[in-house]
């Protein structure tokens, strides 16, 4: 069984790197918790600038999902304070993505995350039904989303895993007060206490 570090995303000197967005009017800062050698799917910290935004029309052939940690985002018509969780489907199309006042986002992406534009009138015609938009702050634990089988899953619990249980599938586990976040890999554990507090809790099938 295998144990991951726990990580302090709120420390101020967590390693990050500028990185372009196609279309973007300026780099954001981005820090990688995680990437999957197989499968190409990552989880990053993803530092936005006051007034940065990407005019650009477009998408991502994979699943996406992002929790604003501070400040604020707005995509495709949305509007993502603090404490929104989003999750958008493969293929979902955005317009207008910016955030006038900056944030600090948890991003997680199911493969490679390559951007494939679109234009406006396209992304405006089909944007909307896959979106899940959930405001988290002050929200009751529950499932955010899942699959039929619940192989896959986002929940929110008002405490974290036991240090000692065997995750059934990889897991990222991301605290909202504490700012830790550490991932499990399926068949592992997560190895040491993690403060009390609530807890996003992110399950997917092993790869």
């Amino acid at each position: 069984m295998t144990t991951r570090e726990v990580v302090d995303v709120l420390a101020v000197d967590l390693p990050c790197v500028p990185i372009p967005f196609p279309g973007a009017s300026a780099p954001a800062n981005v820090t990688i918790l995680r990437r999957d050698p197989e499968t190409g799917g990552l989880a990053s910290l993803v530092e936005f600038p006051p007034g940065w935004n990407r005019a650009e029309a477009g998408t991502y052939d994979v699943a996406e999902e992002m929790l604003v940690l501070d400040g604020e985002i707005q995509m495709s018509g949305l509007e993502c304070p603090l404490g929104t969780y989003l999750w958008n489907a493969p293929g979902t199309p955005r317009y207008d993505s910016r955030s006038d006042l900056g944030a600090h986002v948890l991003a997680f992406f199911a493969g490679p995350a390559e951007w494939r534009t679109l234009t406006e009138e396209q992304a405006r015609a089909a944007v909307g039904p896959d979106q899940r938009h959930r405001i988290l702050s002050g929200g009751a634990p529950g499932k955010l989303r899942g699959d039929a089988n619940d192989r896959e899953s986002v929940s929110l619990v008002q405490e974290p895993p036991d240090a000692d249980s065997v995750s059934t599938g990889d897991r990222d586990v991301y605290g909202l007060e504490t700012g830790r976040y550490v991932w499990v890999p399926a068949g592992g554990k997560v190895g040491k206490a993690l403060p009390h507090g609530t807890y996003l809790v992110r399950v997917t099938a092993a790869s």
